[in-house]
């Protein structure tokens, strides 16, 4: 059931479907919130995983506080939500920055990441291969949907929506050296005409321990709305699967 809950005096809005499995928590992307994934996640997910979610800090129906468009300060809220919330380790699923942060904490606290997938994320911003306006300012849709949801006033969305993109211009800062020390299995998914580069998705899965690399056909970032029923069918096998993928023919992967 959705509502808020406190996390070190911060109300954070959260969802939690109970199914008396292992949790998993999704993270919704950059400017977004959790209301624009769950719907095409949940069917993949939802019967045999407690699935929680929760729209980080200036996102959704959670308001602003100071940091909240730093990638560091979203990874530390993950982490507290999965020790003061969860209360466990959990299976992370992420799309965009929602993706950043669950690799972040894989890289800083493995002991709460029991398997990873990471649907468009990037390494740094050089990655992004769209560019940045130079006047940032949200459309009247985006202003709309701002106003019918958050805690904020309205007036406060455009400084966020600027807060956000300067975020995006600075980080991630994620060294392709580090990733090998996620050990936990990762499936790293895109669309094929994606903003992050379809070079940087394989240069994630060859990095990790135990990566594996989904690219889909005929999809953009928003692969999880476009093409819906592939992305719930990796989601299953994946999670039915595992261990160390064995194949007849490796090459990367030994």
């Amino acid at each position: 059931m959705p509502g808020y809950i406190d996390v070190l005096g911060h109300e954070i809005w959260s969802y939690r479907y109970e199914n008396n499995g292992e949790p998993i928590v999704v993270l919704h992307g950059g400017l977004s919130h959790s209301e624009k994934i769950l719907p095409y996640l949940l069917p993949a997910i939802e019967h045999d995983k407690t699935v929680y979610a929760y729209d980080r800090s200036g996102h959704g129906r959670t308001g602003h506080r100071e940091g909240a468009f730093d990638m560091n300060h979203q990874r530390d809220e993950l982490i507290q939500f999965l020790e003061r919330i969860v209360k466990e380790g959990a299976h992370l699923i992420g799309h965009s920055d929602g993706a950043n942060c669950a690799v972040m904490v894989a890289l800083k606290r493995p002991d709460l990441v029991k398997s990873l997938v990471a649907i468009g994320p990037a390494l740094k911003p050089s990655d992004l291969v769209f560019e940045t306006p130079s006047d940032v300012l949200p459309s009247p849709e985006d202003q709309a949907e701002h106003d019918a949801l958050s805690p904020d006033a309205p007036e406060l969305f455009p400084q966020k929506f600027k807060e956000c993109f300067a975020m995006w211009a600075r980080d991630p800062q994620i060294s392709p050296a580090e990733l090998g020390a996620i050990k936990a299995p990762t499936l790293f998914m895109q669309g094929d005409d994606d903003v992050i580069s379809n070079a940087t998705a394989e240069l994630y899965a060859k990095s990790v321990q135990d990566g594996r690399l989904c690219i889909i056909a005929g999809a953009s970032h928003d692969v999880i709305k476009e093409k819906t029923e592939l992305v719930q069918s990796a989601l299953k096998d994946f999670y039915a699967n595992l261990e160390y993928p064995k194949t007849k023919y490796p090459n990367w992967r030994h």
